[in-house]
């Protein structure tokens, strides 16, 4: 899960929040929709909550395509783009 702008290209600071898997866009919704698509379990062994996707509901801590967990660290912010935002970088063979 991570931030994209327009044309599915990496954003930092705003965008829309998407989910993908294996390449294929899962979900995409505005972070003000956040609460609305996702919920929170807890469990009585972790402090922590457990976010999950409620389009796919909690399954507990499994793995594929069906499962409702999801990840968000800087690979995972790549992983959701469809390309950079940046330009391509010319290199300059005069240094």
């Amino acid at each position: 899960m991570g931030l994209v702008r327009c044309q599915n290209r990496p954003a930092f600071y705003d965008g829309m929040i998407a989910r993908g898997h294996e390449g294929e866009e899962v979900a995409k919704f505005p972070p003000a929709d956040y609460l609305e698509h996702v919920p929170s379990t807890s469990s009585p062994w972790s402090l922590p909550q457990f976010p999950y996707l409620k389009k796919f509901g909690w399954k507990g801590i499994v793995d594929g395509q069906e499962s409702g967990m999801y990840r968000v660290a800087p690979l995972a912010r790549i992983n959701v783009a469809d390309r950079m935002s940046t330009p391509l970088r010319r290199s300059n063979t005069s240094a």
